[in-house]
């Protein structure tokens, strides 16, 4: 089964290149090949069992819900986050709110499987383009701490959403999360 994955992972990677002429629509085909490539990720990471690969994972799980709300791993980014708004240095929150850590580890993922990581090493804006599609699936998704979890953290809600800058003429697309802080914190 590992093999198939692997396999069907293959040719999906080579048959789609990104770059900033050929990915520059937001089309429905592109975001389909984006999530099959995670849901197919996923899947190896099931079948490996492994726990390596957190934040690969969750946006694996996290493309096809609708929000997410009772995830370990979430938790952990939201919790972190709040850190990192509250003036407490964290790399592990800058790392996933700027998608570094999401690329580090996709990457990693790709050349231990022997697949072509083209799309993570941004020689011809490969990964802005991924990034950016994925952007778009993810737009209006939360992260969420469940009201029980919500312990110490200000923040209960992490969202991504639209923001396009129009500079010289071109739109650029930018990474806005935006954080819901619970209001009982400040009573």
């Amino acid at each position: 089964m590992q093999n198939d994955i692997i396999k069907k992972l293959s040719n999906h990677l080579l048959s789609h290149r990104f770059s900033s002429e050929i990915w520059t629509d937001l089309s429905a085909d592109m975001e389909m090949w984006i999530v099959y490539l995670l849901v197919q990720i996923r899947k190896l990471l099931d079948i490996n069992k492994t726990d390596k690969y957190k934040i690969l994972r969750l946006y694996c799980s996290w493309v096809i819900h609708v929000k997410i709300d009772n995830n370990r791993q979430a938790s952990e980014i939201i919790k972190k986050t709040a850190e990192y708004l509250n003036n407490k240095p964290n790399d592990e929150a800058v790392g996933f709110l700027n998608f570094i850590t999401l690329q580090k580890e996709l990457d990693t993922f790709l050349v231990e499987n022997g697949l072509s990581n083209e799309i993570t090493l941004s020689k011809n804006g490969e990964w802005f383009e991924f990034r950016k599609i994925l952007i778009q699936i993810l737009r209006d998704q939360p992260l969420e701490l469940q009201e029980k979890f919500l312990g110490n953290s200000d923040v209960a809600r992490l969202v991504l959403v639209e923001s396009k800058n129009a500079i010289n003429g071109t739109e650029d697309y930018f990474i806005n999360f935006e954080a819901r802080i619970r209001i009982s914190s400040f009573t």
